[in-house]
């Protein structure tokens, strides 16, 4: 068996305004073998897509046609009779500041991927979408997967640092919290 043949059963959307990323993006998921791959630039239309039950995993960008950054994520987040809410979504974005990550974390994304796309690192984080799923937290402040990941206590200096830097997914890995 492949390993991507356990994806077979999943269906996704990639929702971003560039047509040129769906593509993209369209052409990798068919490539690790998901049942049903749909792109749209409209969040309205990403919006029936996962209200409807055909999509498993969102993979969006964080900038949309019409929409606040990070709009289509937290309309689907905080929208208490939306049907699917708690779906895996992953945000595919350029934008790699700590501060852009941690935005998107707090907005409810399940995982990050750096754009260009790496296409082992997009396997990776489909499958911790996916098959590595977090309990989904809905409290007044917050509502998406439970932002812990870590369990072991951090020992160094650079504790609370954050820059102006652009990150690289091995960066972005650390500021979610994975292991190494």
């Amino acid at each position: 068996m492949k390993g991507t043949d356990i994806l077979k059963p999943y269906s996704a959307v990639v929702v971003d305004s560039d047509e040129a990323t769906r593509r993209i993006m369209v052409a990798i998921l068919r490539g690790f073998g998901l049942s049903g791959v749909y792109a749209t630039p409209s969040a309205e239309r990403a919006k029936e897509l996962i209200a409807g039950g055909r999509v498993d995993l969102a993979i969006m960008d964080r900038f949309l046609e019409n929409s606040e950054p990070f709009g289509l994520l937290s309309d689907i987040r905080w929208s208490k009779d939306f049907p699917k809410r708690d779906i895996p979504i992953i945000i595919c974005t350029g934008y790699t500041l700590v501060d852009e990550i941690f935005e998107a974390r707090d907005n409810g994304a399940d995982e990050i991927i750096a754009k260009p796309v790496d296409v082992k690192q997009a396997l990776k984080k489909i499958g911790m979408a996916l098959f590595e799923r977090r309990p989904f937290v809905d409290s007044v402040v917050y509502a998406g997967p439970c932002r812990r990941r870590r369990r072991s206590q951090f020992t160094g200096d650079d504790r609370r640092r954050v820059g102006k830097k652009q990150l690289d997914q091995r960066d972005i890995d650390k500021v979610m919290g994975y292991k190494k």
